[in-house]
């Protein structure tokens, strides 16, 4: 076999694995088929159950309502409000890793890249945050 010949077979065979791929398949459109699959599983069953309960147990839920009034609280607020939180609570969550990092004296630095990272982010949203135009209770 010659080295054409040998790649020549690779680039078919890889070809003809990768249009399988990523040829459209009409039975991944079909959602009753999908959802039919899902329904059969142990675990789908299982989150179905859940579920299930989850909307009976709804309408008279006070953790329900917390957390829709915790949401309406989110949503009332402008998207540079909502960057400030989240960086805040960023800087907060890095802050605490390595408070409780530095607690066991770990060795080496490595462990602070990942904090130091969510730091970074945390202090630009937060400061990024204060560039949007002035709001007055959410609203601009």
């Amino acid at each position: 076999m010659t080295l054409r010949n040998f790649l020549a077979s690779n680039l078919e065979n890889a070809e003809r694995r990768l249009g399988r791929i990523t040829a459209p398949v009409a039975a991944l459109d079909d959602e009753s088929r999908l959802w039919r699959t899902l329904e059969d599983s142990a675990a789908g069953r299982g989150l179905s159950t859940v579920a299930r309960w989850l909307e009976q147990a709804g309408p008279h839920s006070r953790l329900l309502d917390a957390l829709n009034a915790r949401l309406a609280m989110w949503a009332a607020h402008g998207p540079f409000g909502r960057m400030r939180m989240v960086g805040i609570a960023t800087l907060i969550a890095a802050v605490v890793h390595v408070a409780l990092g530095a607690t066991t004296h770990p060795v080496g630095g490595w462990w602070l890249i990942v904090p130091g990272v969510a730091a970074f982010f945390g202090a630009a949203a937060a400061a990024l945050s204060w560039f949007g135009p002035p709001t007055r209770n959410g609203q601009p």
